[in-house]
């Protein structure tokens, strides 16, 4: 035991010794040194748990395209758009595919997503503030006051309603109607 705590105070110190060197020699031109490198600064660090943090700038890049040549930057794109009569790798690549030739659907592509994503807020918050008031509910918390208890199928049938609301609300985007698009 005792040889096996000098070998790991002896590493301990070498990989001491190695780290200080390193570090050193990090940032030091020598003088036989021939190109000389220089850095741009550091980014600031990243804040720390009890900072405030800052909101980082974020951009979306929605790619279109419909050929081989076009793949690769639609895998790279946040949001890749194949149109319909392009090539099956291109398709294949894309995240959204057009089923038409028009370019006038990538707005509507976007327009519908938008409009969907209001109804899933609005679904949310409407299912949130159902639960806030029916689950309390359910569990007896009006007791102390009423002296009387939610039966088990009310509750049920009351969290049964919750989901039918969601779909009901959610069936909403059928009545959805294509934004008039000029010049295209």
């Amino acid at each position: 035991k005792n040889m096996d705590k000098n070998m790991d105070k002896n590493m301990d110190k070498n990989m001491d010794k190695r780290y200080k060197e390193n570090k050193s020699n990090h940032n030091t031109p020598t003088s036989s040194s021939k190109a000389t490198v220089t850095t741009s600064p550091s980014p600031s660090p990243s804040p720390s748990p009890s900072s405030p943090a800052t909101p980082i700038p974020t951009r979306v890049v929605a790619m279109v395209g419909d050929g081989v040549n076009d793949s690769p930057a639609l895998m790279e794109a946040d949001v890749g758009i194949a149109i319909g009569a392009g090539t099956d790798v291109a398709m294949e690549a894309a995240d959204i595919v057009l089923m038409r030739d028009s370019l006038a659907d990538v707005i509507i592509a976007f327009d519908v997503s938008a409009k969907t994503f209001r109804q899933i807020l609005i679904n949310f918050a409407w299912a949130y503030g159902y639960n806030l008031l029916a689950v309390p509910a359910a569990a007896g918390v009006f007791w102390p006051w009423t002296h009387r208890a939610m039966p088990p199928w009310v509750a049920g049938g009351a969290m049964a309603l919750s989901s039918v609301s969601v779909v009901v609300s959610s069936l909403m985007l059928r009545r959805y109607r294509k934004p008039e698009i000029e010049g295209i």
